[in-house]
C-alpha cells in the first residue's frame, strides 16, 4: 500500500517522478513543482510509508528525531509504571529476640518467641512480600539485635514489627522501658533509637521483659493466625505513626509461667490482638487494645503485681 498526493498541473509546470523503496513494496508517486515532500519508511514496518507534503520552505520534523521522541516517551512510561509497581509492593519485616537460654525462663521464652513468630506470619500473609529476622539462644546478643535493625531497608509503605521475651530490669537513664537482659544488657530505649533511625513509616515494638526486681494463672492459648485482610489494613497497613509497648511499667517484675506456656504479658497480648485482627466486625482501636491487654494483665497477676504500659504516637 501507499499514499499519492496528487495536485491539478497547471500549464508549464514540470511533474518529477520519485520513488520509494520499502522492504516490501514500490511506491511511485507524482509530485508537482513547489511541493516539498518527506517520505519515511520502516523497513522493519512494511507498507507504512508516512507522506507529509509541505509547501512553499515549510519544515518537517526529522524521522530520526521522531524515533528519538517516541522511544523516550516509551523509557517515562515505564519508568513510571515501574515507580508505581514499586510503591505497591509493601514488605513486612519483623525482627524477634528471644533470651531462651535463660535457665529458669527458657522455655516460657520459647513460647513467646513462637507465638511471635504466628503473629509475624500471620500479618505477612497480608503484604506483598516479608523479611522475618528470629534471634534466640546464642544468637540473641545486643550487637546482633542492632546488626539487625542496621540492616533494615524499609520503604514508605513497609513496616516493622520488633518484639523482646526475656529478663530485663529498670532502665538505668530514666526511661519508660526497660533495660534488656542479653549480654551486658541493653536499654530498649537504645533499640527504639536505632530503628528510629532506619523506619521511615511505622513500627510496633513490643518488650516481655520486667522492669524492676519488686514483686500465674492459667490463661487462654493466642487465637488464630488467620487474619482479616481488612482489619490487618485498618490496624497495621493504616497506622499513622508508631505503638510501643512493654509488659510492665517500672519498677516491677513481668512474669512467666514455670511450665513453659508462655509469659503473662505475651499470651495476653497475641490473644487480645488476634482476636481483634480475625474478627470482621471489630471497630477496636489500637488505644482501646492495649488498654484491655493492660487490664487484662493486671487482673491476671491477683497479688502479684504487673501493669503495662503503652504508648502511641499516633493511630
Amino acid at each position: 500500500m501507499g499514499c499519492s498526493h496528487p495536485a491539478t498541473p497547471q500549464a508549464g509546470s514540470h511533474r518529477k517522478e520519485m520513488q520509494i523503496r520499502s522492504a516490501v513494496v514500490t511506491v511511485s508517486i507524482s509530485v508537482p513543482r513547489g511541493i516539498k515532500m518527506n517520505c519515511w519508511s520502516e523497513t522493519a514496518r512494511p507498507c507504512a510509508p508516512k507522506c507529509a507534503p509541505e509547501r512553499h520552505g515549510g519544515r518537517s520534523k526529522p524521522p530520526r528525531l521522531r524515533r528519538v521522541f517516541v522511544a523516550l516517551l516509551h523509557i517515562m512510561i515505564l519508568c513510571v509504571l515501574a515507580a508505581s509497581t514499586a510503591a505497591n509492593a509493601a514488605t513486612f519485616h519483623a525482627i524477634i529476640i528471644g533470651d531462651t537460654h535463660a535457665a529458669d525462663i527458657g522455655k516460657s521464652v520459647q513460647a513467646d518467641v513462637r507465638m511471635a513468630r504466628n503473629f509475624a506470619n500471620g500479618i505477612a500473609e497480608h503484604f506483598q512480600t516479608k523479611s522475618i529476622h528470629v534471634l534466640t539462644g546464642k544468637d540473641a546478643t545486643p550487637q546482633a539485635a542492632k546488626t539487625a535493625i542496621s540492616h533494615l531497608d524499609l520503604g514508605l509503605d513497609d513496616f516493622l514489627f520488633l518484639y523482646y521475651s526475656g529478663h530485663g530490669t529498670t532502665s538505668r537513664s530514666d526511661s519508660p522501658w526497660p533495660l534488656l537482659g542479653l549480654g551486658e544488657g541493653i536499654e530498649a530505649q537504645e533499640l527504639l533509637l536505632h530503628v528510629g533511625s532506619k523506619v521511615p513509616s511505622r513500627y510496633l515494638a513490643v518488650f516481655d521483659a520486667c522492669n524492676g526486681a519488686e514483686e500465674m494463672p492459667a490463661r487462654r492459648s493466642p487465637a488464630s493466625s488467620d487474619f482479616n485482610t481488612e482489619q490487618v489494613q485498618r490496624l497495621i497497613k493504616s497506622l499513622k505513626g508508631n505503638v510501643i509497648v512493654t509488659s510492665s511499667k517500672a519498677p516491677y517484675v513481668s512474669y512467666a509461667d514455670a511450665g513453659g506456656r508462655g509469659s503473662r504479658f505475651s499470651t495476653t497480648f497475641f490473644s487480645t490482638v488476634a482476636d481483634v485482627l480475625t474478627s470482621p466486625a471489630s471497630t477496636a482501636k489500637w488505644d482501646q487494645i492495649l488498654t484491655n491487654v493492660v487490664q487484662q494483665t493486671e487482673n491476671a497477676a491477683g497479688t502479684k503485681k504487673q501493669s503495662p504500659k503503652f504508648l502511641m504516637t499516633r493511630q
